[in-house]
């Protein structure tokens, strides 16, 4: 026991000597390999950290596999990461919902490519492997480091997608785009987002896929991108956008004939695609269909809506609170659905009780700018209830999100100007 004791004393110590480690990892898939306290002779990725960034895996508290190393983008470097913290971050924003916003001229923007953060290029900066970068309207990924003071390479980048305007950014010495129409792309604060005419999107003739029940049609997002079906008997190219299960990717490299979908040989480029039809008659076809899918249609993407308003009302969309955010006459309404009212009252709810919405920075639900909470018994028995503007963001009309606990099944927010 005694030599145990000992032991443990000398790893202690010199793990206090050294304030530095080096973390070794694979950079694809972020897993750390070693820990050391010098440099190895390897071509392997590392980072240095501090020693209290990896003290409990030293100690033998915790393993490799509770951590990993990701590029941060907000530090502009890669880092290591707590995977217990990361999933309870989630578990903590997963209840708040952020309510749809639609705003001046009849537009809204809905985000694409989710998950994925955007940086505008900067020549000065240095970019990282797999970064996403906006230059001059078009989307890439970089393929590998390349280092500050050095100008935009096109053989070290792999198109996303093109045709995206600049709308908004923290830098606001940069020229933006602010002229959209219905169908452009444009990244707005580092996501991208397509653009629409009015909440519900009504479609143009020539965008319906006819063979689709009256109540939906599809319209087609991602225009110039034709993605074929996996199969593991066909071989695939770098560059093909291809459909399997469930998801739409873009290959990195080639891949032979008769092996099997690798995902570390593939760019997710949208999740959650049902495959609605093709010329292969023999798939499975997932036929229903709600606003608001995204669906894989004989190799072109569409983005599935009602039709017009009444039609909304079959689908069960009926929208039970309102909430305008009326820059016009500065103040906030919150208005209950004439069909929800009655339901709350037929059903023995609790009317004292209070539902809770949080004005935020926009997309950002930790930034709280107002809090508004509504007893339910006000939004029952007045047409509307109504909050003057109080704040300087309210009055310099700054763009912000609406999150809450969802009590309702559909909600809408609308800008007036």
């Amino acid at each position: 026991m005694s030599e145990l004791s000992e032991l443990l004393k000398q790893i202690n110590w010199d793990i206090s000597v050294s304030n530095k480690k080096y973390v070794y990892f694979n950079k694809d898939l972020g897993n750390i390999s070693t820990i050391t306290s010098r440099l190895l002779d390897t071509e392997e990725d590392f980072i240095e950290v501090d020693t209290i960034e990896v003290l409990d895996i030293l100690n033998g508290k915790r393993s490799f596999d509770d951590y990993i190393v990701s590029f941060d983008v907000n530090v502009k470097k890669f880092v290591i990461k707590d995977k217990s913290a990361f999933n309870k971050y989630l578990k903590r924003d997963s209840y708040l919902y952020e309510i749809p916003k639609y705003s001046k001229n009849n537009i809204v923007f809905k985000q694409e490519f989710l998950g994925i953060h955007i940086d505008v290029w900067y020549n000065e900066l240095e970019h990282f492997a797999g970064q996403y970068v906006w230059h001059e309207y078009s989307i890439y990924r970089i393929l590998e480091d390349q280092p500050a003071d050095t100008v935009f390479d096109l053989d070290n980048v792999e198109l996303i997608v093109d045709q995206v305007k600049l709308y908004n950014d923290s830098n606001k010495y940069l020229n933006f785009d602010r002229t959209l129409k219905h169908g452009d792309l444009i990244l707005d604060c580092n996501k991208i987002y397509s653009v629409h005419k009015d909440s519900t999107i009504i479609i143009k003739t020539e965008t319906v896929d006819e063979s689709v029940d009256i109540q939906i049609c599809l319209e087609k997002v991602y225009e110039g991108i034709f993605v074929d079906v996996w199969y593991k008997e066909l071989s695939h190219v770098a560059g093909q956008h291809i459909w399997y299960d469930g998801a739409v990717y873009k290959m990195i490299v080639d891949q032979n004939a008769s092996t099997n979908f690798d995902i570390n040989n593939v760019d997710l480029v949208l999740d959650n695609v049902k495959l609605f039809d093709d010329s292969n008659k023999s798939l499975d076809f997932e036929l229903l269909i709600n606003s608001d899918d995204h669906v894989l249609s004989n190799n072109y993407l569409y983005l599935s809506k009602n039709l017009n308003s009444d039609k909304k009302k079959q689908l069960g969309k009926e929208i039970d609170l309102y909430i305008k955010q009326n820059n016009r006459n500065n103040y906030w309404s919150f208005t209950l659905n004439e069909r929800t009212k009655a339901a709350l009252k037929t059903n023995y709810v609790d009317l004292n009780s209070k539902i809770v919405l949080s004005v935020t920075s926009k997309e950002d639900p930790n930034w709280l700018y107002r809090l508004f909470e509504i007893p339910l018994n006000e939004l029952v028995n007045k047409t509307s209830v109504i909050f003057e503007y109080q704040f300087n963001f309210e009055f310099d009309n700054e763009e912000v999100s609406i999150y809450t606990p969802k009590y309702f099944k559909e909600y809408s927010y609308e800008v007036i100007q």
